[in-house]
């Protein structure tokens, strides 16, 4: 296999200053309907090739229509034969490069416009405007070089979305995986642009009569084997979406899956509190936002049916002539009972000494570990002056994580390791944790926590202390009273100063002094210093 290498031009213009040929020995290319492809390569160590395969250079593969930008470099001793090992993404890897720094509301508005927005305002765009006056000149420059929009999709769903400070590939991966649209980003060689757009995979299924039907099924002698998975231990089709407000003032809305009302409901609490109401805005938009946010989570417990598809390389159906893709296509096996009429969301090529297969994936993939990851909003990349995450880490909205080891870290996990039943989650947002981490958690008020002691602990009290109190008498130390003065001991006194004796003197009795001293019984503050957090406590 020979790729094509470049080194990009700089901007405004279109000739490569170096480019060259590359001879590999192995290459596995994944593609990705909605989400960015990924190249491994391996070739030769050469004087040649460490000149070409450099960080950022561009590969492209012939006949491919988008290209790939070189993010790693291993040189790599195999038993004494040394190796070049190369991982780069396609173009669209360009998005996750830009943030959304302004706030963007979109209500009821077709996806595709959306998209271009976000894409277009944060990489096409220059002379935005950023609240710290000293990133002007960087602002006024910060379009990405030969970037540009390409032509729109009509027809697209219509969306809800608010963000601010999102990471621009995530935005645009969910919006379009939600919503079953795909993305991608065309190279052109001769104007050296790079072209975003979305798009739709034909529809080659066996009902529709537009396009040249695309059937994988033995009976056909299209595939050399298969395999068909249903699982729906996650699936939900119902969802009570809670937006802001407490307990019974909460603004909460209604979602159901189309075309699930003949269904058996499997209901789902989303917690929505940290969508909060704009300045001005209706119900029905606030209420439209919610629901919004109720598909979302809704899709993310889908109902999996996967078939995967060992294609023959000298069958009838050819890759990207008669199926690519994107495209929607059948899968079916009448000895094992299933019809399906599905997507091909990944397609994987791999060319080495045995030449190339191509094996697509069909249908909705099983949720992995980094999928479980994504669904968690952990907040790390708006984190200010955050530290960067290492290369097994690939940070999305509220840190999308890729590239970790199947078995590593799940949203379980966090929940079983991090907070066992009986542990506190404290924070300043007002979010409870079940809405990011699942489980049953109940909120603690007007509590400082306290270390307490075994005996305590074994005798249940766990409560305890007040934010202020009231001194009574049985609070007051005892205190003795001693009198400094001058009393008249000797019968014959006869006024004269002189003869008066300082004495330490006390009442004849208590009656001759009677009375109380101030006082208003007023209940002092006993707080500490303290900073106000919201807390809860895991039940299970």
């Amino acid at each position: 296999m020979i790729l094509t290498c470049y080194t990009p031009p700089p901007a405004g213009q279109t000739i490569p200053p170096n480019y060259g040929r590359i001879k590999v020995t192995s290459l596995d290319v994944k593609r990705k309907y909605n989400d960015v492809g990924e190249m491994d390569l391996h070739c030769a160590i050469s004087p040649h090739n460490l000149n070409l395969l450099k960080q950022e250079n561009i590969l492209h593969k012939r006949g491919d229509e988008t290209a790939y930008i070189i993010k790693s470099v291993e040189k790599v001793d195999m038993d004494g034969q040394f190796e070049l090992s190369v991982i780069a993404y396609d173009l669209s890897i360009l998005l996750k490069d830009r943030y959304n720094l302004e706030t963007q509301n979109f209500n009821n508005t077709e996806l595709d416009t959306v998209v271009r927005t976000l894409v277009g305002r944060s990489l096409t765009q220059n002379n935005l405007t950023f609240r710290d006056s000293s990133a002007a000149s960087y602002m006024a420059a910060r379009s990405v070089p030969h970037f540009v929009l390409g032509p729109a999709l009509s027809g697209t769903p219509k969306v809800s979305l608010q963000d601010t400070y999102g990471e621009i590939l995530s935005l645009v991966t969910k919006l379009c995986q939600d919503n079953d649209i795909g993305f991608k980003t065309v190279f052109d060689r001769k104007t050296w642009t790079y072209r975003f757009q979305l798009y739709r995979g034909l529809n080659r299924t066996i009902g529709q009569t537009t396009n040249q039907r695309c059937i994988f099924s033995k009976k056909y002698d299209t595939i050399l084997g298969e395999s068909y998975l249903e699982n729906n231990a996650d699936y939900k089709n119902v969802a009570f979406v809670m937006g802001e407000g407490e307990d019974n003032a909460r603004i909460g809305v209604f979602v159901r899956l189309p075309g699930t009302n003949a269904e058996i409901p499997r209901e789902l609490v989303v917690d929505a509190r940290d969508l909060q109401r704009n300045d001005g805005e209706s119900d029905d938009s606030y209420k439209a936002r919610l629901k919004q946010r109720g598909l979302e989570k809704l899709t993310e417990n889908k109902n999996v049916c996967t078939a995967t598809e060992r294609i023959r390389p000298d069958g009838k159906k050819q890759y990207k002539k008669d199926w690519d893709l994107g495209d929607f296509v059948t899968c079916m096996n009448k000895d094992w009972g299933y019809h399906l009429n599905t997507r091909i969301p990944t397609v994987e090529e791999v060319y080495d000494s045995s030449g190339a297969t191509y094996t697509p994936t069909l249908g909705n993939d099983i949720p992995t570990q980094n999928d479980k990851i994504k669904k968690l909003p952990i907040p790390y990349a708006h984190i200010v002056g955050a530290p960067a995450l290492s290369t097994a880490a690939y940070t999305g909205k509220y840190t999308d994580l890729k590239g970790i080891p199947t078995g590593y870290l799940t949203k379980k996990d966090l929940l079983t390791y991090v907070f066992p039943v009986g542990t506190y989650y404290i924070s300043f947002k007002n979010v409870s944790p079940a809405s990011f981490l699942g489980g049953t958690w109940m909120r603690q008020e007007d509590r400082f926590l306290y270390g307490s002691t075994q005996n305590e602990m074994k005798k249940g009290t766990y409560y305890g202390g007040s934010k202020t109190v009231t001194l009574t008498e049985s609070n007051i130390p005892t205190m003795g009273v001693r009198f400094n003065g001058y009393r008249d001991v000797d019968a014959n006194f006869d006024g004269n100063v002189t003869q008066a004796r300082a004495r330490s003197v006390y009442p004849d009795s208590p009656a001759d002094y009677a009375g109380t001293v101030g006082g208003s019984a007023k209940p002092v503050s006993i707080m500490p210093p303290y900073v106000g957090v919201h807390m809860w406590k895991r039940l299970s």
